[in-house]
């Protein structure tokens, strides 16, 4: 299915962002752990960002149809985001190599450390930022909202929070509950988007009628199961908020995890199935 290249290429390029962006995040809030700890659980981290943002890029080469035609994607970096977005996500790609290279044998100064890491940063939320405006156009109103970079980016930070969340370790419970919060929050933000987005293409236009049949009736259990998974993942998230505890839990936030996968993987495949033109 053509659709499948593109589902793995948005999801595989948004959680290496926001896995990097959190990363740095963690890295700077850690306070109990050793340096040494820190190190390791950045390493690793960046190992995952890095494999995450190469399939990301084998992808794309896949949606191309060819990977010389990368070259010529780029020829249009003035007026095109799809040139824009192969660009920026190659920077953030080589970036990220680079700072996992650095920061692995701690090589250089910490202030070369720090200018890549924030480089590597904005050009991984530029590439995020170019992804949804590729998909912004006034002949597909489905996804012709505000509301596309914002699920873009709940994506980003839902999937990387919590996958740098499983490989982090040394975290003091005050930091962790601030975390479990952050995303608790995060994907009720995501269930409120995915119904609003039906509610702002709900007008009279044959192209906003036929998406939304495509997502009520010939996806209606897709639609569905996706805002239960997302309520599963909160009602499991809301244990260990509760309770101030996330000693024990593993097992608890790998299913969390896992839940959250699918719950993205359903609800880009809607997006594309969604996919309807005003006129020929």
């Amino acid at each position: 299915m053509h659709e499948w290249s593109l589902i793995i290429f948005t999801l595989f390029t948004q959680f290496a962002v926001g896995a990097f962006v959190v990363t740095g995040l963690v890295e700077r809030q850690q306070q109990t752990a050793s340096t040494q700890n820190i190190i390791i659980s950045t390493n690793a981290a960046l190992l995952i960002i890095v494999i995450a943002a190469m399939v990301a890029l084998m992808a794309s080469f896949l949606h191309l149809g060819n990977p010389s035609n990368a070259l010529y994607a780029l020829n249009n970096l003035a007026s095109s985001w799809l040139s824009r977005e192969i660009l920026l996500l190659s920077l953030f790609t080589g970036g990220a190599i680079l700072f996992l290279l650095l920061n692995f044998k701690s090589y250089g100064s910490r202030a070369l450390r720090n200018v890549t890491a924030y480089m590597t940063a904005l050009t991984g939320l530029l590439a995020v930022f170019s992804m949804a405006k590729v998909y912004m156009l006034e002949t597909v109103p489905v996804w012709n909202t505000i509301l596309t970079p914002v699920q873009f980016f709940l994506t980003a930070f839902i999937l990387g929070g919590m996958g740098v969340f499983q490989i982090t370790k040394g975290m003091n419970t005050s930091l962790a509950q601030r975390w479990l919060k952050g995303l608790f929050v995060l994907i009720i933000a995501s269930i409120v988007v995915w119904l609003t987005t039906t509610y702002l293409i709900s007008g009279s236009g044959i192209a906003e009628k036929a998406s939304l049949e495509i997502l009520f009736i010939e996806n209606r259990w897709l639609f569905y199961g996706r805002i239960l998974l997302l309520a599963i993942s909160i009602l499991l998230l809301l244990y260990p908020i509760v309770r101030q505890s996330v000693q024990g839990k593993s097992g608890l936030f790998v299913a969390v995890f896992l839940i959250l996968i699918i719950a993205e993987v359903i609800g880009r495949y809607l997006f594309y199935a969604s996919y309807v033109r005003v006129g020929v």
